[in-house]
């Protein structure tokens, strides 16, 4: 398998001092401020690595633009095959094959209509890209029996990433050729002097904003 990565072998560690105001920065299953106690340095406070992912992935949208989707995907797939020139009952068929190939996870409604299962799955626009493009190539023979004509995994694996999987990785359990290792590793941060939590601060802010 094939897949690009021009920084391959290559580390690159941030260490970052970010200056607050008093605040809850990060809560626990108790609602309470998270902490670490530090051996010798007392107790400090905390913010859960996953609460830095969120952030740096809200960034991206608002600052860097990364196509990337994670729902909706039969409806993008048809269109986009659509643009291409395909006609409508073909693109269906196409979209349908494209998500279950992928790692999509479908059932039937009553109606026997077809229902996705709310199964996440973050798709840079350019992979979906790349599966059309394929298509066009041959529209009436792009599907046999339902499954593509080419190899699908291939065609995937052979485009860049958007930095949002690069960077964060992507799980396909019921595809792991799809599945995408993380770059980014972030660790649990905490402040620099020793802390004493309030939960009465914590519990009058919160209540004040409602």
């Amino acid at each position: 398998m094939n897949i690009i990565n021009k920084f391959d072998g290559k580390t690159i560690e941030f260490h970052v001092l970010q200056p607050l105001t008093m605040n809850c920065l990060n809560r626990d299953n108790n609602n309470e401020p998270k902490y670490v106690d530090i051996p010798g340095g007392g107790r400090r406070q905390r913010i859960s690595s996953q609460c830095w992912k969120y952030a740096i992935r809200k960034e991206f949208i608002s600052n860097i633009g990364y196509k990337c989707v994670s729902d909706e995907l039969i409806k993008l797939v048809k269109n986009k095959a659509i643009e291409k020139g395909c006609e409508e009952k073909l693109a269906e068929k196409i979209a349908i094959v494209f998500n279950t190939n992928f790692g999509k996870v479908f059932s039937t409604d009553k109606s026997g209509k077809l229902k996705d299962n709310n199964t996440l799955m973050h798709i840079s626009i350019n992979e979906i890209d790349a599966i059309i493009d394929e298509c066009a190539k041959d529209w009436k023979n792009a599907l046999k029996k339902d499954k593509f004509s080419f190899k699908f995994n291939d065609v995937v694996n052979s485009v860049e990433k958007e930095i949002d999987i690069a960077m964060f990785g992507r799980m396909v359990a019921e595809n792991t050729n799809n599945t995408i290792e993380a770059a980014a590793s972030f660790a649990h941060t905490h402040s620099v002097n020793e802390v004493d939590s309030f939960t009465d601060w914590y519990i009058a802010n919160l209540d004040h904003s409602r």
